[in-house]
């Protein structure tokens, strides 16, 4: 499963960004004013600037889509990566190259993962910068709010996390079917974001 691109092509963003005063240019790899590729974020507050519409209506939008999971078992991972990675190859090559290398023996280490579809990346279908980050998830366990932490911590790691080149991120669930070497995509149609809806100008003045 995977969650839906936020590109300014999308007839919904585009409608968004139009409201507010900006502009779509391009086909396919269209981009709001003919600068930036994605049309929700955070930060890109020289998009942000409408005094007249909140910040969910603006060129770029901090709104996240929120779905939910069922029926996932307790061990299940997660692959995160920005557009920079999914603009230059499909979900369906990036599952099947994590799949291949868990089914090694031993199994390649996550963070080993995460450098060669990276380095795969970069072998000539991107000139952007690619950040990619898989992670086992527990689904068992409840999720702590990000508000158990205090706000400079926060603010820190947020920080921490966007200086990695972490962009608009989609997320694509990968099931275990038993073991590591039997990896599965997941048929389910729902898929769950937690992104928090933040924006880093609010975090900063947190104390």
């Amino acid at each position: 499963v995977e969650t839906i691109d936020h590109k300014p092509s999308l007839w919904v963003e585009r409608a968004r960004i139009v409201a507010a005063g900006g502009k779509v240019c391009g086909g396919r790899r269209a981009r709001l004013d003919g600068n930036l590729a994605v049309s929700r974020s955070l930060g890109d507050f020289d998009f942000k600037d409408n005094a007249g519409r909140p910040a969910a209506e603006q060129k770029v939008s901090c709104l996240p889509d929120i779905y939910e999971v069922s029926g996932l078992p307790e061990r299940t991972l997660l692959l995160l990566a920005c557009d920079g990675l999914w603009d230059a190859i499909s979900s369906e090559e990036a599952a099947q190259f994590v799949r291949e290398r868990l089914r090694y023996d031993p199994p390649m280490e996550l963070d080993e993962i995460a450098q060669e579809l990276v380095s795969y990346s970069l072998e000539g279908k991107t000139g952007d910068n690619v950040t990619v980050r898989p992670e086992y998830c527990w689904c068992s366990l409840a999720v702590r709010s990000p508000r158990i932490l205090g706000p400079r911590i926060r603010r820190h790691r947020l920080f921490t996390f966007l200086r990695r080149g972490a962009g608009q991120l989609r997320f694509l669930c990968l099931e275990f079917a038993g073991h590591a070497g039997n990896l599965a995509l997941h048929s389910s149609t729902h898929v769950a974001s937690t992104l928090p809806w933040l924006e880093i100008r609010n975090l900063y003045h947190q104390s």
